[in-house]
């Protein structure tokens, strides 16, 4: 195994424990907030570098989907064992697994069923998502239904990349349904605000939040949902191939997402310039991802988790989302490293 390979966790206590072990290895104090639904010891880690009262602040957050932890708890971990420092009058603020019970679990979405990345919304009208409603008896049917899996394929052809918003881009129609994006905030929304807010008085923010599965296999994918000037900020720190479902473009077709972080990050730092990109690094295509993504949530709904086939479907799900590939884990390591990079340096 390659020596980048080793930085790469392969559960959620593996990946909390090297995180842990790089900060201490540097003597860096550890804020563990723990889980407050779970009786396991899940917690959600954070480690800052620089003061609260610096002007920049630059912050990367790991394991928002659950599964997707690996990749995120990899690039942070690696950084610290790297010796990677904040510059003057900018904090860094690493954010370990904020969707701890996800990633404990194995799931995408958090203990209650909710998509962190669609859970920050801030009231008001109920959002709709009628491509989501035509599906929905569908996604949520029974597991191993085939006549709902032929039903779903034969939407997919007919819908294109709408199909793939109906089912990814959030609803807050039904609790137990795929993609729930809550009608409030979640602990983890809550522990998140609560670790930024430590940093208010900052005037200069950049969010860097890790993800794996969207893209070519260990090719990095960024993209921003903002407009304007954080936009042409985002892509003179992160490229010009950054995508952005914000802004209109001919002949493409790309979805916002309801209740994203991005809005959050926003309304949290009102007086500051704000900036929030994802990276996505690919993984399977969404031709394998999406059927077990599917079915992981059908066995859930229907309260089969822990059984064998619930947690066949789960380790499934994790390693398609973190492959145990030399390869992969070198290539996308190689690209956290330069994201990194482009986060700290300068302001916006």
């Amino acid at each position: 195994m390659s020596k980048h390979a080793i930085s790469f966790g392969t559960s959620y206590a593996e990946c909390r424990e090297r995180f842990r072990t790089a900060a201490a290895a540097r003597s860096l104090p550890v804020t563990s907030i723990r889980h407050p639904h779970l009786d396991a010891d899940v917690t959600v880690d954070a480690v800052t570098l620089g003061g609260p009262d610096a002007a920049n602040l630059r912050v990367v957050i790991a394991g928002a989907h659950g599964v997707e932890l690996p990749f995120g708890s990899a690039v942070q971990t690696d950084w610290l064992a790297g010796g990677g420092e904040a510059p003057a009058d900018t904090a860094v603020l690493l954010v370990h697994a904020i969707n701890c019970a996800g990633a404990f679990q194995r799931r995408r979405n958090t203990d209650g069923n909710i998509d962190l990345c669609r859970n920050f919304r801030d009231g008001g009208e109920l959002p709709r998502n009628p491509a989501y409603e035509r599906l929905a008896a569908d996604l949520n049917a029974p597991p191993g239904d085939a006549a709902a899996d032929a039903n779903l394929a034969a939407a997919r052809t007919e819908m294109g990349q709408t199909f793939i918003h109906a089912i990814m881009g959030g609803q807050f129609i039904d609790p137990t349904g795929f993609s729930y994006g809550g009608l409030a905030p979640t602990w983890s929304r809550r522990t998140l605000e609560s670790l930024l807010l430590s940093h208010a008085g900052a005037s200069d923010v950049v969010i860097l939040d890790l993800h794996t599965g969207v893209g070519p296999f260990a090719e990095p994918t960024f993209v921003c949902l903002q407009e304007g000037s954080a936009l042409a900020a985002a892509r003179r720190r992160f490229g010009d191939d950054l995508l952005a479902p914000m802004e209109q473009a001919p002949g493409r077709v790309l979805h916002p997402a309801v209740g994203h972080p991005t809005e959050g990050y926003e309304r949290l730092f009102p007086a500051a310039a704000v900036v929030s990109v994802v990276l996505e690094m690919g993984t399977c295509p969404p031709d394998e991802t999406l059927p077990v993504l599917i079915e992981e949530h059908r066995l859930t709904r229907a309260g089969l988790a822990d059984t064998g086939a619930g947690q066949a479907m789960r380790t499934t799900t994790w390693e398609q989302h973190a492959p145990v590939d030399d390869r992969w884990r070198e290539a996308v390591l190689r690209h956290g490293r330069a994201a990194m990079q482009a986060l700290i340096r300068g302001t916006c």
